[in-house]
């Protein structure tokens, strides 16, 4: 090799940089005008087209849908029944339109013992799934899939609202069509528990998917979904038990067409009142892999809980699907648009030189 041919070869080693963020996808936000969904959301709000109309589900305690042509034009929400009658508190956080046109639901569900009388919402929340014939209209409850066994309900807990539990899911299907992600928030002590975890259901199991969720325990998916211990992808810092709590909580996922792998959003609580600390997204590119997530890095200061994408109508965009640009919503009110671009290392010259 000649001299020249070496001086060229270290001098485009040394231009690369010392930080590996640039091999990584990043994202940013710009202002755009405001859009509003048509009521106001306590949690992650899916969406899916059918038939060239936008079905979107906002819940606050209980689900109702609007449907329309596209965001801006989404009709008055109607609540959604589920048949079993019961005065359940139950939030839609997350749909997969199956090819039959059966609806399947992910939610986070309450329930308020009473054991804490000066603190009206404080319980211990799971997670379950829900099935629909008719589009969101009614709902048949398939049962809880993910739940902590065992959890004190100590009254004098710093965090505001949970004892402990799970709560607060969305999920991803595989590029294979064969299972279910579900990034979910895991609030019960110890602190090495907490943060967010995934776990995963296999489609074929989605009509009765009770016991058939496991969580990801940091080497393979072993956990049951019921009473399991899984490690979080994206740990905790500080216990919620703490007043000082620093934690992420309330994923959000979607494909991202442009980037060719799953994005999640995250809040991160600065406190166990959950002062929003800010909006966080990691990029996944192996949904079984956890471990290979990217990092979470800051997108945006402060702000609103219940952050997500929608992607545009002209690519039948959704909560779990959008490209490089996409409407960014907090708790329902969108005041700009994310954009993501691929990693600076694609771009790189090749070391092999001439």
């Amino acid at each position: 090799m000649t001299t020249l041919r070496v001086i060229h070869l270290l001098g485009l080693l040394l231009a690369l940089p010392a930080s590996s963020a640039d091999e990584h996808p990043s994202a940013r936000l710009e202002p755009a005008p405001l859009l509003e969904f048509p009521a106001d959301p306590d949690c992650n709000s899916p969406c899916f087209w059918h038939e060239g109309q936008l079905h979107l589900f906002t819940s606050n305690q209980k689900p109702s849908r609007s449907v329309g042509p596209d965001l801006q034009r989404l009709g008055t929400p109607v609540p959604s029944v589920f048949d079993d009658g019961a005065k359940k508190l139950r939030w839609i956080e997350a749909v997969h339109l199956r090819d039959d046109g059966v609806l399947f639901g992910l939610y986070h569900r309450e329930e308020y013992l009473g054991e804490c009388p000066d603190r009206q919402y404080f319980t211990v929340p799971d997670i379950g799934v829900a099935r629909s014939r008719d589009l969101g209209r009614t709902w048949t409850d398939l049962g809880i899939v993910l739940q902590d066994h065992g959890v004190r309900r100590s009254c004098d807990t710093p965090n505001q609202y949970f004892a402990g539990g799970v709560g607060d899911p969305s999920w991803a299907i595989d590029r294979s069509g064969r299972h279910a992600y579900i990034f979910f928030s895991s609030y019960t002590d110890p602190l090495s528990n907490q943060g967010v975890q995934v776990a995963r259901l296999a489609l074929g199991d989605l009509d009765a998917p009770v016991g058939k969720v496991w969580r990801w325990t940091g080497k393979d998916w072993d956990a049951p979904g019921l009473g399991g211990k899984g490690k979080p992808a994206v740990p905790a810092r500080v216990a919620w038990s703490d007043p000082k709590a620093d934690a992420f909580w309330g994923p959000s996922v979607h494909w991202n067409t442009y980037l060719g792998q799953h994005v999640v959003l995250m809040n991160r609580a600065g406190d166990a009142r959950w002062t929003q600390e800010g909006v966080y997204v990691l990029f996944a590119t192996n949904l079984a892999r956890p471990e290979t997530f990217t990092p979470p890095r800051k997108l945006h200061e402060g702000g609103a809980w219940y952050c997500q994408v929608i992607g545009d109508a002209g690519m039948r965009g959704t909560d779990s699907l959008a490209g490089q640009s996409a409407r960014f919503f907090m708790k329902g009110k969108s005041r700009h648009r994310v954009i993501f671009e691929r990693p600076a290392a694609a771009g790189r010259p090749s070391i092999e030189a001439p």
